[in-house]
């Protein structure tokens, strides 16, 4: 027996649907639910909208770190051959990170790090807790491993 859609069958089996889920959600839930259905256009434009704004402020950060190890690779890029993190972590540590470097090309004014949803602006201070030395260890320690011998920048 096939149901057609303009079927009062299939109008009662929606409206039963209706009644369990809002008595699962209880007074309260179904309040939510009801402000969510009337403004449902708006609430996921704004989540669309922050999506759009997480998706750019990633992209900084990761244009940012690439710059930063582009510089670490010219500077100790020879020195690199078969080191272990703990040797990497000691050359970060005595290298100055040049933080600034990309900061300033940044048309985008937010930064988050490449798994995070809360965004930030680009300052100094947050760039030095985004891109910290362990982040910069592992990363360089994850290039070494794929087997790259350039810097990130030019792959």
């Amino acid at each position: 027996m096939a149901v057609e859609f303009d079927s009062p069958h299939l109008f009662s089996i929606l409206t039963m649907i209706d009644i369990v889920i809002k008595s699962f959600l209880g007074s309260v839930g179904t309040i939510i639910l009801e402000y969510y259905r009337q403004n449902a256009v708006w609430i996921n434009s704004l989540v669309l909208i922050y999506g759009l704004l997480v998706y750019f402020a990633r992209r900084n950060y990761r244009k940012i770190l690439n710059e930063v190890l582009s510089d670490f690779y010219r500077q100790y890029g020879n020195r690199l051959n078969k080191k272990n993190r703990e040797e990497i972590h000691r050359l970060l540590k005595k290298w100055n990170i040049p933080l600034h470097i990309g900061k300033h090309k940044m048309r985008f004014p937010f930064i988050t790090s490449s798994n995070g949803l809360l965004i930030y602006p680009i300052n100094q201070q947050i760039l030095e807790r985004l891109i910290s030395l362990d982040v910069l260890a592992n990363e360089v320690m994850r290039f070494s491993e794929e087997g790259n011998t350039q810097s990130p920048q030019s792959n």
